[in-house]
């Protein structure tokens, strides 16, 4: 029994991966799922009919699909039910911030396959002008084409008509799939056929949640992160320089400056390179923010951003304590308790960043070589500055225990010379016997003379 539903399940899983294994799919929430298919006679023209397949449970009012680098001008699909057990396909056009418009001179069609099964909205949707329309167009054969997707929970919008008013969505995302992945043989629905269990919570499908449609796994979730946002020319500049800053700042400047207080213990040395670390980690900061008013980027980043606005401020902390510490030392000459706070907190804010830093590379799936190279300098850093200061502790624990014993040397040599001095028993005593050397002066000369009249009168007494 166990061997027949063996080769049963592995019959429907062959016929699943004859049948989609070339289109594509992302899901950026578990159950909400987009594909793509496009055969290969419009490949090559680069025109012709392309297939879609949206899908999302019913408790979405309403699920858009949308071709383009962001809603203004894109090319969207709007599904939502229908009120008879089906739903309807709404193609429209982006408007800004405002709510898309219906575009009655788009070619779709709604294919078999589509409607409410199992508390699931289906549509299988045939698009046969998605090469251009409007105001933009996109390439069947794009590596890296933008899509973007936005839904609305909430009642079922129940209508029929594809210019119905819908809500303003809840949640969106942007991402980038490999066209050239998504080609099909055959020009005709390729979802009818395809097991509904194929495209379940567990999403065995071709889903990877990153945009490039090449899913091996599950995908259960994917607001983890696993959205890929679309950058503009100019976002992709300033997260490279943010990249550069904060690892500059982070891995580089921050450890070596703690590190030459204790190799040169040069104070304005160590001030300088540490605030000059601090001001670039600031800039880095403001270059992150402003990425991060991409929507897509904060809801990818979301984790990095906070971590990274956290570390800042306490770093900003460590500026203070500092100052403190070091107001203490030259108040008091000694290192107190303010030295061991502004130490411990320095090495955990910057263990913290370059943790950080390193999430944000993984986020930005950055060349693995960088990132080594990142790894591999913030390593070395770190271990200077724990190095020099674990050197300069046991080489000042080394002089202050010669010190003590050249003290106690010098007070064993002092004792001993005084021990090798002649002693001449009952001397103190005999020079008690005789009276203070003023008791041989007369009375009359002890005090000092007040005018020239008696100075003249000693003078001569004494001749």
């Amino acid at each position: 029994m166990l061997i027949l539903r063996f080769f049963v399940t592995l019959f429907v899983l062959v016929c699943t991966m004859v049948t989609v294994a070339a289109s594509i799919q992302y899901c950026p929430v578990q159950s909400v799922c987009y594909q793509v298919a496009i055969p290969s006679g419009s490949a090559k023209a680069d025109s012709g009919n392309i297939y879609l397949q949206l899908r999302a449970p019913v408790s979405y009012s309403w699920i858009g699909f949308g071709m383009g680098q962001q809603m203004n001008g894109s090319n969207i699909f709007v599904v939502y039910q229908d009120g008879t057990g089906n739903v309807t396909i709404s193609p429209r056009t982006g408007n800004g911030h405002l709510a898309p418009e219906h575009n009655a001179a788009m070619d779709v069609e709604l294919l078999d396959g589509s409607g409410v099964t199992d508390g699931i909205m289906i549509a299988n949707v045939r698009c046969g002008s998605c090469s251009e329309w409007p105001g933009s167009n996109m390439s069947f054969s794009s590596a890296a084409a933008d899509y973007i997707e936005a839904r609305k929970e909430g009642d079922a919008i129940n209508s029929t008509l594809p210019d119905e008013l819908i809500d303003y969505h809840d949640a969106h995302s942007q991402w980038q799939l490999d066209l050239t992945e998504a080609i099909v043989e055959q020009d005709s629905n390729p979802f009818v056929d395809v097991d509904d269990d194929n495209n379940n919570d567990n999403d065995n499908g071709n889903d990877n949640g990153n945009g490039n449609g090449n899913d091996s796994g599950n995908s259960n979730d994917n607001d983890n992160g696993s959205v890929e946002p679309v950058l503009s020319a100019n976002e992709q500049t300033l997260m490279a320089v943010h990249g550069i800053i904060m690892s500059v700042a982070i891995a580089c400047l921050l450890p070596l400056g703690a590190a030459l207080m204790d190799i040169l213990g040069i104070l304005c040395l160590h001030a300088a390179v540490q605030m000059l670390g601090f001001f670039l980690m600031l800039v880095g900061t403001g270059l992150g923010a402003a990425i991060a008013r991409n929507p897509g980027v904060f809801e990818h980043s979301v984790s990095h951003i906070v971590l990274g606005a956290v570390a800042c401020d306490l770093m900003l902390i460590q500026v203070f304590l500092g100052m403190i510490y070091h107001s203490y030392f030259s108040k008091h000459e000694s290192l107190g308790w303010t030295k061991h706070l502004h130490v411990w907190f320095g090495r955990f804010v910057i263990v913290a960043s370059i943790a950080n830093g390193a999430l944000g590379l993984q986020l930005v799936k950055g060349d693995p070589i960088l990132t080594t190279i990142y790894v591999l300098v913030a390593t070395a850093t770190i271990a200077l500055q724990v190095g020099t200061s674990e050197y300069h502790k046991h080489h000042r624990r080394k002089v202050d225990a010669s010190q003590r014993t050249a003290d106690e040397g010098a007070a064993e040599l002092a004792d001993e010379q005084l021990a090798h001095v002649p002693h001449f028993p009952g001397f103190e005593s005999a020079l008690e016997q005789f009276p203070p050397f003023e008791d041989h002066i007369p009375a009359e000369q002890r005090s000092a003379p007040q005018s020239a009249e008696e100075i003249r009168e000693l003078q001569s007494l004494s001749a």
